[in-house]
């Protein structure tokens, strides 16, 4: 079985273990991202990107979304053997082609299905939520509560200085290792 294949099927048996809870439309994120989620392919990180933190990826995809205008992807992945072969809850980026940019793992996973968000979303699930948009508990998962019709893109998120700053160019990313620079 090809690594796509066995991260659809690890994810259905997944959400299959999951009950329908009460006023949600999804059994969590395994369903959303099932019904709702995109391949990416992996290939080779661009040269030109400093790396992310490691285990940071929300951050360090909201980050390459903000200053560089690549979309943010969150959903599930998997990396090669000898890691674990579980899906792992993961966040990416995509360019204006679609083309998987994975600061963290630097493009190194074998199978992404993820779902786009815009990077306001994500980063007020961070800082007002809990750190994931497909899983803010503490908010009560409001992305499962009814059908998703896509991302609403002209949605107004709270207004925030570190996402003003990011866009506005006053902030760049270190050329060596992604961080931020005043």
């Amino acid at each position: 079985m090809d690594a796509k294949a066995e991260l659809l099927a690890d994810l259905e048996t997944i959400r299959d273990c999951v009950p329908l809870s009460q006023g949600n439309h999804y059994r969590f994120m395994w369903d959303f991202v099932l019904r709702h989620g995109t391949w990416y392919e992996p290939r080779a990180y661009p040269p030109d990107l400093p790396p992310g933190a490691v285990k940071q990826c929300f951050g360090n995809s909201i980050m390459l979304s903000l200053v560089k205008g690549y979309r943010y992807v969150e959903g599930f992945a998997v990396m090669p053997p000898p890691f674990s072969p579980m899906p792992i809850h993961h966040a990416w980026n995509a360019d204006a082609f679609g083309a998987l940019i994975d600061s963290t793992w630097r493009n190194g996973g074998v199978a992404y299905l993820g779902v786009e968000f815009s990077a306001e979303r994500a980063d007020d699930a961070t800082w007002n939520g809990d750190a994931s948009v497909l899983d803010d508990f503490r908010r009560g998962h409001p992305l499962f509560k009814e059908p998703w019709q896509g991302e609403d893109w002209s949605r107004r998120w709270p207004e925030n200085e570190r996402v003003t700053l990011l866009r506005s160019g006053k902030i760049k990313l270190a050329h060596d290792r992604m961080v931020l620079q005043l």
